[in-house]
């Protein structure tokens, strides 16, 4: 079976174990954009949330920054 990353971007955050667990038969990685707030003001995903969904999944988490370099 074709696997690909899959962005958590548009998933329900409320319901999140479930929406992982959902796609993880087609995921070879999850993506997370962690964003300061400041180069992009929508912020979604947090370091303690990367940091706990991260040792419940199988797959590798692809993570990218979108950061003011100060």
């Amino acid at each position: 079976m074709l696997k690909a990353p899959i962005s958590l971007w548009s998933a329900d955050l409320l319901n999140l174990k479930s929406e992982v667990q959902r796609a993880a038969p087609y995921a070879d990685a999850f993506h997370m954009d962690v964003a300061d707030g400041r180069y992009a003001q929508l912020l979604l995903f947090f370091q303690d949330l990367v940091k706990a969904i991260r040792f419940k999944i199988d797959v590798p988490l692809e993570i990218h920054l979108i950061v003011e370099d100060h």
